[in-house]
């Protein structure tokens, strides 16, 4: 439904919020951040359904007095950390790839690549999971958080260091690992 509708909305002015592009072929005017309001119809009925349907909370209800004896309970502390360390660097991390592609690669296509981030994390996730059940959780989220420690570091260190500085630290590794038919090279800033 939504790749029948998405076309349709974005070359109709009917919800034309914002202004829209030119094609460049067709001369045609395309609205392209149109394309998300196809969502709003089909979540206007869960969000009503949610707002007037959820309403057992009271019974479930404590004052803030009561809950924030959390506050003081180390595990609570550990599993923010654990939760910030694994999720937020994941997020962190794929939304960090394509900037970085862009500014280290500018030969590059970024939209080729950026999905090797995220395929990455979710295939080391699974692999982490089954090494853990051999070994250990907190063996393996220790040595993961030494290795994305590790990692970040060497990224800051490869990465250019002002306006008119090469990448001192960057192999061609990765430059000839982002290429598809010509090889990608450095910035040469």
């Amino acid at each position: 439904m939504v790749q029948l509708l998405s076309p349709i909305v974005i070359t109709s002015s009917v919800i034309a919020i914002g202004s829209g592009r030119q094609n460049a072929r067709t001369s045609e005017t395309v609205h392209l951040q149109n394309a998300a309001f196809v969502w709003v119809p089909v979540l206007i009925v869960p969000a009503a359904i949610a707002w007037f349907g959820q309403n057992n909370l009271k019974t479930a209800s404590s004052s803030f007095a009561q809950q924030k004896v959390i506050f003081r309970r180390k595990h609570t502390w550990v599993m923010t950390w654990l939760y910030v360390g694994t999720f937020g660097s994941f997020i962190g991390f794929a939304a960090a790839l394509p900037m970085l592609i862009k500014t280290a690669f500018p030969a590059c296509s970024v939209a080729t690549y950026a999905w090797t981030g995220p395929a990455l994390g979710a295939l080391a996730r699974w692999a982490g999971g089954w090494i853990a059940d051999r070994i250990g959780g907190a063996r393996v989220t220790i040595l993961s958080f030494v290795g994305m420690a590790a990692s970040t570091t060497r990224v800051i260190e490869a990465a250019p260091q002002g306006p008119h500085r090469r990448h001192p630290g960057v192999h061609r590794g990765p430059a000839y690992g982002f290429s598809s038919s010509r090889p990608c090279s450095p910035t040469s800033r």
